[in-house]
C-alpha cells in the first residue's frame, strides 16, 4: 500500500474508531439510562402518593378538629347557663346531650363524650352509654392525651369487623369530657377532591408522553389526560393481559406491557410504577413508554453516523493532499536512496 493510502486509513481511523466505541457501548449506557429514568418515574410516584397522604390527613383533620372545637364552644355556653343559675347542670347536659346525638359526621360517623376513667357518658349506642371501654388502646390513649387526633381500628356492637377510624379530641374540663369526633377514614372521600391536586400531578411529566394517573380499585380512572372518567377494569394489553387487574390486584409495584393509545396505530412497551393510597382508594401511577427511554441514545448514535459521513466526505480530499504533500518527499528519498545503495551518487 502507498504511503499517500495508508495516511489516508490512517486519519479516518482516528475518526471512526471513537464512533464505534460510542456505538458499541450503547447497550450498556441504554441499560444505564433506562435504569436511571425508571428510578426517576418510581421516586416521582412515591413523592405523589406520600403528598396526596398528607394532603388527606391534613383536611380530614382541620375538618374534624373544627367540628370537635364548635361543640367545645356550645359546651362552654351550656356551662354559661348553669353558673348564671338559667339551667341546672342536670338540664344542661342533656341538652347537650341531645345537640352532640343530633350530628352526624361522614355517612355513619358520630360525636361522643367521654370522661377520663375511660366511661362513656354520651354516645349513640345506647348499650355504650355509662360503660367503661379503657381496655381499649385509643380509649388510653384518649385518657392520657385528652387533645388531639388518633386513627385506630373500631368495630361497633352488631357490626362484623374492624375498620379504620379518624379521631379528633378537644377537652372540656368543667365537666371532665373529652368530646371525641370519629368517622370511618372511607366516608371523607366526598372532602378530598382530586382537582386540588391535579395542577401539581400533571406538572410531573417522564419524557415527552410519560405522566400520572389516578384510579380507585374498581378501575375507574380518576385522572388521567384522555381516559379520565372512565373504567378500564377489563382493559387488555396487546398480548391479552388483564394488566389493570393485576395492578389492582397487587396496589404496589411494577409492570410492562404493550399499550396503544386511542389513535396510534401500533402497540409500544410501557412500563409503570404505581402505589396505593388505602385512605382514599386510590392507585396513583406513573408511565412512560420504553422506546422514549431510548431517544437520547438512538440520536447519539445516529449523529455519529452522520458526523462520520460527513467527516469522510469533506476531510477525505484534504487528508489526501496532505498524504501526498508529506509522501512527495518521502518517495524522492527513497528512490535516491536505491540510487545511492547501487553505486549511483548523482544529484
Amino acid at each position: 500500500m502507498k504511503i499517500s493510502s495508508r495516511l489516508v486509513f490512517s486519519f479516518l481511523a482516528l475518526i471512526f474508531i471513537p464512533i464505534v466505541i460510542v456505538i458499541g457501548s450503547g447497550s450498556s449506557i441504554s441499560d444505564m439510562v433506562k435504569t436511571m429514568v425508571e428510578k426517576e418515574v418510581s421516586q416521582q410516584t412515591s413523592i405523589a402518593q406520600h403528598m396526596l397522604d398528607q394532603s388527606v390527613d391534613l383536611t380530614i383533620r382541620s375538618y374534624l378538629r373544627g367540628i370537635a372545637e364548635r361543640n367545645r364552644d356550645i359546651l362552654k355556653y351550656y356551662h354559661q347557663l348553669v353558673k348564671s343559675g338559667e339551667l341546672s347542670e342536670a338540664e344542661a347536659k342533656r341538652a347537650v346531650k341531645h345537640i352532640v346525638l343530633s350530628q352526624q359526621i361522614g355517612t355513619s360517623g358520630y360525636i361522643y363524650l367521654l370522661d377520663s376513667t375511660g366511661t362513656l357518658r354520651v354516645h349513640p349506642k345506647r348499650a355504650l352509654v355509662d360503660k367503661n371501654i379503657s381496655k381499649h388502646q385509643f380509649i388510653q390513649d384518649q385518657m392520657h392525651r385528652k387533645e388531639g387526633y388518633l386513627e385506630y381500628d373500631w368495630k361497633n356492637p352488631g357490626e362484623t369487623k374492624q375498620r379504620p377510624k379518624a379521631l379528633y379530641m378537644v377537652y372540656f374540663e368543667p365537666w371532665d369530657y373529652i368530646i371525641s369526633v370519629s368517622s370511618y377514614r372511607r366516608e371523607f372521600h366526598s372532602l378530598i377532591q382530586i382537582d386540588d391536586f391535579r395542577k401539581t400531578l400533571k406538572s410531573i411529566q417522564f419524557g415527552d408522553t410519560g405522566y400520572l394517573f389516578i384510579m380507585n380499585s374498581k378501575g375507574k380512572l380518576l385522572m388521567h389526560p384522555e381516559l379520565q372518567g372512565k373504567n378500564i377494569y377489563n382493559s387488555k394489553d396487546s398480548d391479552g393481559n388483564y394488566f389493570i387487574r393485576e395492578i389492582i390486584r397487587k396496589k404496589s409495584g411494577r409492570i410492562v406491557y404493550p399499550w396503544k393509545n386511542p389513535g396510534e396505530t401500533i402497540a409500544r412497551e410501557k412500563v409503570v410504577y404505581y402505589e396505593f393510597l388505602p385512605k382514599q382508594d386510590w392507585i396513583i401511577a406513573g408511565g412512560v413508554y420504553l422506546e422514549e427511554l431510548l431517544e437520547p441514545l438512538n440520536d447519539l448514535r445516529n449523529t455519529s453516523l452522520i458526523l462520520f459521513l460527513i467527516a469522510s466526505i469533506l476531510m477525505a480530499p484534504l487528508i489526501l493532499l496532505l498524504s501526498r504533500s508529506i509522501s512527495g518527499p518521502i518517495s524522492l528519498l527513497a528512490a535516491a536512496s536505491q540510487r545511492f545503495a547501487k553505486g549511483d551518487i548523482r544529484a
